[in-house]
C-alpha cells in the first residue's frame, strides 16, 4: 500500500474516533463510574471475567514490553480450530466494534449503500456513510420483529452490504434460525452480507443458532463476533471477524495497527475463556433466569417489551406517566435509552440477582 493512502486511511479512522458520537445506549463514562450505581446500561457480563481468566492473567500475564504476534496467532488458532477453518479466515479487534467501524471505513470509500434494520447497533453504517457511503433503513414492525423480505424490497443497483444483528441490539429480537439461514444463502453473490454475532452465545440454540457454518460456502458472508458479552471482557477489548481470506486482505489494508491493536493481556484473557465454556453455560443460565423474571415483571405492570434472547430486554417505559429514565438516575441506576416508533424505549442490561431486585423494586414504586 501506498504510505500516502496509508497515512490518509489512518487519520480517516482516527478523526471517525474522535468524532463519534455518543448515544444514551453506548455511552462509556467509566471514568466517571460510582461505587453505588448499577450499570445495567452497557450489555455487561455482571458476573465476568471469570476465575480461569483472572487466575490465568495473574499467573502467566504476558510480558508488557513484547509484541503480542505469537498470542495473536495463538488465539487465531484456536478459533479456526473451533470453526474447522484455516487461520486465515479471521480478523482479531479492539472488540468487535473496531471491526465493524473498520468495515463502515472500507464499504463508504466505496461510496455504495448499506441496509440494515432500525433501530440497530449504528456503529457499522454510520461509518459507512460518514466516509462516502449511504445508510439506508428498514424500521422494525410494532413487535420489533425484523422483516427480511422488507430489506429485500429496499435493495437496488447501489447496494453494496446488509447489516444485521442477531441477536439485534438494542432490541434482543432474534431471528429464527433455519430462517436467516436460508436468507444468508440467498443473498445475490454481489452484495456482501454482515452477521453481527454479539451475543449469539446467549440464544436458546447457542452456538447452533450462528451462520457460521455457512461462511466457508458464501464468500459474501461477513460475522463479527466479541468476547465483550458472555466471556466477560468488555474492559479487556478483543473480538474477531470470520471472512473469506481475501476479504481479510482488502480489510487489513484499512487497518491501521497490524492486526495488534487487542493488547496481549486481551488476547491471553481470550484464549483461556474459549475454553471455559462451564463460565459460559452458567452465565447463560443466570441471564435466561434474571430475562423471565424481567418479562414477568413487564407483563405484570403491562409493560409492552420486545421478545429476547440476548442479555438485554428493551421495553417502553411511557405507560408509567413519570419522568422514568430521571427518576432512575436520581436512583443512581444507569439505563440504556433508545427511540422507537417515536418514542422513548429502555434497554435494560440484565444484571445480578440483586441489581435487578433494587431495579424491580424502584420500577415498581413508581406506580405507587
Amino acid at each position: 500500500m501506498q504510505r500516502r493512502f496509508w497515512l490518509k486511511r489512518s487519520a480517516l479512522g482516527t478523526a471517525a474516533l474522535l468524532s463519534f458520537p455518543t448515544t444514551y445506549w453506548a455511552n462509556n463514562s467509566d471514568f466517571t463510574v460510582k461505587n453505588e450505581e448499577i450499570r445495567l446500561n452497557a450489555n455487561e457480563n455482571p458476573y465476568g471475567p471469570s476465575k480461569r481468566v483472572r487466575k490465568a492473567l495473574q499467573s502467566r500475564s504476558p510480558l508488557g514490553n513484547r509484541y503480542p504476534w505469537a498470542l495473536k496467532q495463538k488465539l487465531k488458532d484456536k478459533l479456526a480450530h473451533r470453526f474447522d477453518l484455516s487461520p486465515d479466515w479471521f480478523f482479531l479487534g479492539a472488540g468487535s466494534a473496531e471491526l465493524l467501524g473498520l468495515l463502515g471505513l472500507y464499504y463508504g470509500s466505496q461510496s455504495g449503500t448499506v441496509i440494515s434494520p432500525a433501530p440497530i447497533f449504528p456503529l457499522l453504517p454510520q461509518y459507512m456513510a460518514r466516509h462516502g457511503g449511504d445508510w439506508r433503513q428498514v424500521q422494525m414492525a410494532a413487535n420489533g420483529e425484523i422483516s427480511l423480505s422488507a430489506i429485500d424490497q429496499t435493495i437496488d443497483s447501489k447496494t453494496q452490504l446488509l447489516y444485521i444483528c442477531n441477536p439485534n441490539n438494542p432490541t434482543g429480537w432474534t431471528f429464527p434460525s433455519k430462517l436467516l439461514k436460508e436468507y444468508c444463502q440467498a443473498v445475490p453473490k454481489q452484495i456482501d452480507i454482515c452477521v453481527d454475532e454479539a451475543y449469539i452465545e446467549y440464544t436458546k440454540d447457542d452456538e447452533s443458532a450462528s451462520v457460521a457454518e455457512l461462511v466457508e460456502r458464501h464468500p459474501n458472508l461477513i460475522i463479527c463476533r466479541t468476547f465483550s458479552k458472555i466471556y466477560g471482557l468488555a474492559g479487556m477489548r478483543v473480538g474477531y471477524m470470520i471472512a473469506h481470506p481475501d476479504k481479510i486482505k482488502k480489510y487489513k489494508d484499512y487497518h491501521t495497527g497490524f492486526e495488534l491493536t487487542a493488547s496481549a493481556h486481551a488476547l491471553q484473557a481470550a484464549i483461556v475463556a474459549l475454553d471455559d465454556q462451564e463460565f459460559v453455560e452458567e452465565s447463560r443460565r443466570k441471564n435466561r433466569e434474571a430475562l423471565a423474571d424481567m418479562i414477568k415483571v413487564c407483563t405484570k405492570l403491562q409493560l409492552p417489551y420486545i421478545p429476547s434472547q440476548a442479555n438485554h430486554l428493551a421495553f417502553n417505559p411511557t405507560a408509567l406517566a413519570v419522568p422514568f429514565f430521571d427518576r432512575m438516575a436520581e436512583a443512581s441506576i444507569r439505563l440504556g435509552r433508545f427511540q422507537y416508533q417515536g418514542e422513548d424505549w429502555c434497554r435494560l442490561t440484565m444484571g445480578t440477582k440483586t441489581e435487578m431486585r433494587v431495579f424491580q423494586e424502584k420500577l415498581q414504586g413508581l406506580l405507587g
